[in-house]
Parts: structure tokens; C-alpha cells; sequence
């Protein structure tokens, strides 16, 4: 079982680090060669080396190669790493502020996200290392004064206002604050901080944290971590974390992943459900645990689970401006959230996933680089969404993290088996979306635009990479295996663009990306199971489907 981890270890020992956990944020399995323990090495030119590297959340690794091998080199070279940061790292922690992100060009093994993470780890290292009597009280006491003065430097910094709506400041305050509770020191500062954060990222029903529900898995450990570790406000945070995992539970798809939203690449939760049921003790999120749990969490909370099969169950959720419809063969998330926030954000108005027959058909591309290159800003920006622009703005558009707001979400409405998203862009551009699944069918999905002007409007569906686009007779052929075509009744031409897609940090595939572009003020388009053609026709207060000699209607 613990193989692979051994030879991880020993791959460290002779200087090479995989970042492949299932908490590391950007996991990738390509070793980097770092045998003189060096905090700038930007590997492929890429800064997040550097940063997992200081997260040290690989010294997991070592611990379980010595309780397996008994063999104390493994955690004789934890400390070589320890101590390294410190001597190299420490002429730093005595400025508070200033031009850090200047700094981080010569120096990358000290920036205020990256630290909060280390020093709990660095404190589990340490803890472990001294209940096995690998360091004596005072060599503990000398670690822990460095950690609180790291503590010392990170406080101002996690206050800044901007990471009050990021990320950022939950991870930075809530690892601060597991540190101190271990260490017997409250600070009432921190509690109220973190908490403040929370509210401002953690909406009642755990369905926003910057858009991506991949970083909510990686606030939740954290905050797991401090209810283990019974801080003061072990309470709400519980409440916090119980309504969180209800949301996470809800928008998984029946092989317990989250899929591509937002900021998120594909993410199985079996591990944090593994580490929930042990913290919170409650049995029914073994539930969700349907692949091999990660060895580490297996190391640290030992429980035990049996993989699920799970069975087909129809079901129907809605968060506010979300809505997921699944069973055994269908996923369907429709999304109109643009919020403003000071942190990642993605334009997730009217966007649409779409799973069927077990392939991903309308896919959100997620990201494949860290790099500021065009491929990066694509699949960060609005286009690698399955969304609308009009005259190509996207309202006020800044950059990857900053958004200034123009969109109004009126509503996402289910009716039966269609959902309704209505959006206002501007101030007199109203576009409703009507996204209808027909069993048998499959999938069509309806815009209906009033605007006062000639405005020309650009849609963008995201294929999924299992399936290939051909021409016949107007058709446009989307499966080889007729599993699925792509049929739509507008005139103007649809652009087809190869663009990379990504389920886990560079490892991309090729898929296609349909761009219609239309005047039109009545859209509709098809993904179909079969080649039945379809008529449509817009009434007052309903819109009506026939295919063959079935009539669906479905009201306004």
C-alpha cells in the first residue's frame, strides 16, 4: 500500500520532489530536481514550483517511509529541510510589509499563502518527531520559536482587506490559528478574522467560495483540521463545514467528482469524506468514497470504509443561482453566478455541463498552465465557459482576478425537466436561456434575446474531448457512434476552434469549441441522441418541441 510513498521518499533523498497529493493545489507528477533545496527554482519557468515546494506538504511522506522501514535517514532529511527554510528564509520575517511580490523574484520560499501551509506541517513534523523522541524538549521549543515567529510575520498580512473574499485568508488565518490551538495560545484576533472570512466566502448553503468548489475542498481541510484539533470555535466552524460538505455531496457526479466549475479541475472527494467521517464522526459520509482512499489519509485517519456502488438515483438540486440535475447516465449543472469578487473569478452566467452515456459532452476547459501565456488566458477568461458574450464584451472584463460587475442574475428557475436562466447585461439586454433535457432525446437548449439594438451575440459550447465534429448536410456530426450530434436552426456560420482542456494540471487534451455568432433574437440550439429533427415555436407564454409527432411544451 505504502510502495509508492517509500519511493517518494527516497526519490527526496537523492533530491527529486513530486507534487502529486491529493491536496497539493496544482498536483502534477513530474519530479523537479531540487537536490540543493533551493526556494527560486521556477521549473519550465513556472513560479507554483516554487510554491508548492515551500508548502512542504510532502513531509507526510517521510514519516510514513520511517514508521515503515524504521529507518531514521527519512526523517533525519525532514529537518535538513526544515532548517534550510529558516536559515535562507529568515532576514525575511522581520518585514512585516512592503513590496513583497518584488521580492519574490529573488526569493520564492516565503510568500504569506505558502508559509501558512509549511508551518503546519513543519508543526505535525515536529510534534511526531518529538512523542518518538527524535528531538529533544529543547530542540522542540526552538522549532516552535521559530513557527511563531513565522506566525508573527503572516498576521498582517492575512488581515489585509482584498483577502477577505479570497481564499487566501481562510487558508492563511485558518493554518495560523490550527498552530496556536496546538500550541496552547489563543488569539481572539485570528478566531474573529477567520470567522469574518468565512462569512464573506462561504455562503449559508457552502455554494460560493470564488466560484470554484475546488478550493472549498482545500478551505475544508483546514478548517477540519482545526475541529480536530478543538479550537475555540470548534462549533461554528462545524456548522460551516457540515453545510459545505452537503453542498459539495450535492454537486458531485455519481463517480464522486467535482466536476470542471470555475476555477475547478476534475476532483474526486472520497478523501476528504474519508477524513470527514473520521473528524466529525459520522459514518454517512462513507457514503461517498468510491475509489482508494490516498495513503496519507489512510495514514492519518484510520477508519474503516468499503468503495460504494453506488446505484442510480434521480435527483434535482438547487443553490440559488445553480441548479444539477443527475442520475446514473445524465450530469447537468446550470450555472448564473457573476459575482464580484476580489479573487479567481470565471464568468459562470448561463453556463451549462452536460454529461451523458458516461462521456463529458459540454465540458467548462479548466486550465492545463500556470503560465501567463494565450492559452492561459483562454481557459481562465470567459471563453473557456460555455457562455455569452455580446459584440465580444463581457462587461468589464479586467483580468483573471478583478471584475467589475454589469451582469444581473435574475433568476434560475426549474420547470419540470427545463431550466430557466435569465440575465440582464448592461442595462437593456435581457437574454433567457432555456436548457430542456428530454430523456430520450437529449439535450436542447433555447435563447431568446431582447435587445433594443442590433447587437451581434457570441455563444461558446466546450465539446468534450471524446468526441469529434463532422459535416453532413448541415448537420454537424459530434460522436463517429451517432451516440450524439449537434444540430442548431441559425444561418450564420459556426466557427470550430481546437482548444486544450485539462482535468489535472499538465496533463491537457484537445477539444473543440463551437462559436456561434448570430443577430438573431431567437437561438436555439441541439445536442441530440438520435437524428430526429425538431421543430420549434414560440408562443406568448410557452415554447413548443414536436419531434416526430410528439409535442413538449414547456412555458416562458
Amino acid at each position: 500500500m505504502y510502495d509508492k510513498i517509500i519511493k517518494d521518499a527516497d526519490n527526496m533523498l537523492n533530491g527529486y520532489y513530486v507534487f502529486d497529493g491529493i491536496w497539493d493545489m496544482e498536483p502534477c507528477e513530474e519530479p523537479v530536481n531540487n537536490k540543493n533545496i533551493r526556494w527560486d527554482i521556477k521549473y519550465n519557468n513556472d513560479k507554483e514550483w516554487s510554491y508548492e515546494f515551500t508548502r512542504m506538504d510532502y513531509l507526510y511522506k517521510l514519516v510514513i517511509a520511517y514508521e515503515q522501514t524504521n529507518d531514521k535517514k527519512y526523517i533525519n532529511h525532514g529537518f535538513i529541510i526544515i532548517n534550510k527554510w529558516y536559515k535562507n528564509n529568515k532576514k525575511y520575517l522581520y518585514k512585516r510589509v512592503g513590496k513583497i511580490n518584488n521580492r519574490l523574484f529573488k526569493n520564492l520560499g516565503h510568500r504569506s499563502l505558502d508559509i501558512s501551509i509549511m508551518i503546519s506541517n513543519i508543526l505535525d513534523y515536529i510534534s511526531y518527531s518529538k512523542e518518538n523522541n527524535f528531538i529533544t524538549e529543547n530542540e522542540y521549543n526552538k522549532y516552535k520559536n521559530r513557527i511563531l515567529k513565522i506566525i508573527d510575520y503572516i498576521i498582517p498580512q492575512a488581515d489585509s482587506n482584498h483577502k477577505s473574499f479570497s481564499n487566501w485568508g481562510i487558508i492563511e488565518n485558518g493554518n495560523i490559528l490550527y498552530c496556536l490551538n496546538k500550541l496552547g495560545i489563543r488569539n481572539e484576533d485570528v478566531e474573529s478574522r477567520l470567522l469574518r472570512q468565512i462569512n464573506n466566502q462561504i455562503e449559508y448553503n457552502g455554494s460560493h467560495i470564488e466560484s470554484s468548489p475546488m478550493y472549498l475542498v482545500q478551505i475544508l481541510l483546514v478548517l477540519l483540521k482545526n475541529i480536530n484539533s478543538n479550537c475555540y470555535i470548534k462549533d461554528e466552524l462545524i456548522n460551516t463545514v457540515e453545510k459545505s460538505l452537503e453542498y459539495i455531496i450535492s454537486i458531485r457526479d455519481l463517480n464522486n467528482n467535482i466536476p470542471n466549475i470555475g476555477d475547478s479541475d476534475l476532483t474526486n472527494i472520497s478523501d476528504l469524506m474519508l477524513m470527514a467521517a473520521s473528524i466529525l464522526r459520522d459514518d454517512t459520509y462513507l457514503k461517498y468514497i468510491n475509489k482508494e482512499v490516498s495513503s496519507e489519509y489512510l495514514f492519518k485517519y484510520k477508519k474503516k470504509y468499503k468503495i460504494n456502488d453506488l446505484k442510480s438515483k434521480e435527483e434535482l438540486i438547487e443553490y440559488k443561482n445553480q441548479t444539477i440535475y443527475k442520475n446514473k447516465e445524465l450530469y447537468l449543472l446550470c450555472s448564473n453566478i457573476p459575482r464580484r469578487v476580489d479573487g479567481h473569478k470565471h464568468y459562470d452566467y448561463m453556463s451549462v455541463l452536460y454529461s451523458d452515456f458516461g462521456k463529458d459532452i459540454l465540458v467548462d476547459l479548466g486550465r492545463y498552465t500556470y503560465k501567463n501565456d494565450k492559452d492561459r488566458e483562454l481557459l481562465k477568461g470567459p471563453r473557456g465557459h460555455n457562455v455569452i458574450s455580446i459584440d465580444n464584451k463581457y462587461y468589464n472584463y479586467v483580468d483573471s482576478w478583478i471584475t467589475s460587475e454589469k451582469i444581473t442574475p435574475q433568476e434560475n428557475k426549474v420547470d419540470a425537466l427545463t431550466i430557466k436562466m435569465k440575465t440582464i447585461f448592461g442595462y437593456d439586454i435581457t437574454i433567457t436561456r432555456y436548457v430542456t433535457y428530454l430523456k430520450e432525446y437529449g439535450l436542447i437548449i433555447s435563447d431568446i434575446i431582447d435587445d433594443k439594438e442590433n447587437n451581434t451575440y457570441n455563444t461558446y459550447f466546450n465539446i468534450g474531448p471524446s468526441f469529434d465534429i463532422e459535416e453532413d448536410n448541415g448537420i454537424r456530426i459530434v460522436d463517429k457512434n451517432d451516440y450524439l450530434i449537434y444540430h442548431n436552426d441559425i444561418k450564420d456560420n459556426v466557427n470550430i476552434n481546437s482548444v486544450k482542456y485539462s482535468k489535472r494540471y499538465n496533463q491537457f487534451e484537445v477539444t473543440k469549441q463551437l462559436e456561434i455568432k448570430t443577430n438573431s433574437k431567437n437561438i436555439t440550439h441541439y445536442f441530440f441522441k438520435t437524428g430526429d429533427l425538431i421543430k420549434i415555436k414560440y408562443e406568448k407564454d410557452c415554447i413548443k418541441y414536436t419531434i416526430k409527432n410528439k409535442t413538449i411544451i414547456v412555458e416562458k
